[in-house]
């Protein structure tokens, strides 16, 4: 019998659109219980060639949240669309058939890939053709903790991203004036080339508020909500996913 510490348990943390009021999208997270409380993966999961290791936990991280699309349709029918965080460089074309089977259970959205800018992917050509793969089939790229590292106007010129997700480094500090000038740019840009812009680690309204000012609306961050477990989503969340 499984321990109650080896299940991978789905949470989901919601993406905001600030501007209209209302919840867009969800990043969901692995999470596991262990004594008595939820944890995130280990320090080590996302250890270099641990390609067997990664591509189990994304599988039935899939399978579960596949799962419950089916069984809460009303509810994900006005998700924008659902993101999965990978460590691109421990993946491999399993990732292909994990997003071809998840969108076959009639989800109406779309299914996001969200990858660390500090990963090398641009110079690798195994990766390079599993992200062209995956756009290929309509599912988004983001590329997560953008500001944070170096490989950023790289990867961004090399791959075709829907959304870039600003690190909460840059984003903590949006009151003050330099911050605030280099998170006007980095949207701006990501504007001109046609892609979204998520604010991540937003934690006060007044933080909100200062973004809201320069144009950038979609937020995730405990101001708004911690990552839940999805009876606590619906708990929280249900009443307001409805179709106006």
């Amino acid at each position: 019998m499984m321990k109650e510490d080896e299940v991978l348990t789905p949470f989901f943390q919601p993406i905001i659109d600030y501007s209209a009021r209302k919840i867009v999208a969800f990043e969901v997270l692995a999470r596991w219980r262990r004594a008595g409380k939820w944890c995130s993966p280990a320090a080590d999961f996302n250890l270099h060639n641990d390609v067997d290791r990664e591509m189990l936990h994304f599988a039935e991280m899939m399978h579960k949240v596949k799962m419950m699309v089916r069984a809460h349709a009303d509810f994900f029918a006005v998700v924008d669309y659902l993101s999965f965080n990978i460590n691109i460089n421990n993946a491999d074309q399993r990732v292909i058939s994990c997003c071809q089977d998840f969108l076959s259970c009639g989800y109406q959205g779309r299914i996001m890939i969200e990858l660390n800018e500090a990963q090398d992917i641009a110079a690798d050509r195994a990766i390079s053709q599993l992200l062209e793969k995956l756009n290929g089939m309509g599912v988004m790229l983001a590329l997560d903790d953008f500001g944070n590292g170096y490989l950023s106007f790289i990867t961004l010129l090399r791959f075709n991203f829907s959304v870039i997700k600003l690190d909460k480094s840059l984003i903590l500090n949006a009151q003050q004036a330099r911050p605030k000038a280099v998170i006007q740019h980095l949207t701006d840009l990501a504007h001109e080339l046609g892609m979204q812009v998520v604010a991540e680690g937003v934690e006060t309204l007044a933080v909100a508020e200062e973004l809201r000012r320069i144009n950038l609306s979609l937020m995730q961050g405990f101001c708004f909500g911690k990552p839940l477990s999805f009876a606590e989503v619906l708990s929280a969340f249900g009443s307001r996913m409805t179709r106006h």
